[in-house]
């Protein structure tokens, strides 16, 4: 899984890097963990080592521009597995970490054992964009329907004359409203 046993941790969260760096060690059994707070930081400590399995890198840190960056160590390190620990959500910055080639993505938000298996899974060569089970994909938009010209008006209508006559009345209401509506939709 971790053929050398040294992974990078770039992320200015000096609390986040230990936590992370203990994750690695405790679950994945990484033997070492080096630890930087900027990506220039990062990219010299990558530079000194050939020994470095995994990389993973914040999104919001010194020295990072754009995802762009994590190109240019893909484009030096081409056998790195590369993945970003963000607390970023936004389709936005998802999309353009994996069009930079990168090999996965972790929210922040995921608990101790669900970052430690997308890291596993990252490892194992699978794409891994997982996602903290509080920010579950957010529902469909409803799909309304197309109002036509006229239609409240006819339902009011309807609404009017149901109160004053029977229901068979109310129901013959609404069978010609319908119809005239979509007349006028034609």
């Amino acid at each position: 899984m971790n053929a050398s046993g040294v992974a990078l941790i770039a992320d200015d969260d000096e609390f986040f890097r230990i936590a992370l760096g203990f994750i690695l060690k405790s679950k994945l059994r990484f033997t070492e963990i080096i630890e930087t707070g900027s990506l220039d930081e990062a990219i010299e400590r990558l530079s000194e080592r050939e020994d470095v399995s995994l990389a993973l890198f914040d999104l919001a840190m010194p020295g990072m521009q754009s995802v762009a960056s994590l190109a240019a160590v893909r484009d030096v390190h081409p056998d790195l597995k590369v993945a970003v620990v963000s607390a970023s959500s936004r389709r936005s910055d998802i999309l353009s970490a994996l069009t930079a080639g990168i090999n996965g993505y972790v929210p922040k938000g995921l608990g101790a054992t669900d970052l430690a298996e997308a890291v596993r899974a990252i490892l194992n060569g699978s794409l891994s964009m997982s996602r903290p089970p509080s920010q579950a994909a957010p529902p469909l938009p409803r799909q309304r329907r197309p109002r036509l010209a006229g239609a409240s008006r006819t339902n009011a209508t309807v609404r009017s004359n149901s109160s004053r006559r029977g229901s068979a009345k109310s129901c013959s209401s609404l069978y010609r409203a319908s119809r005239t509506r979509k007349s006028h939709a034609s």
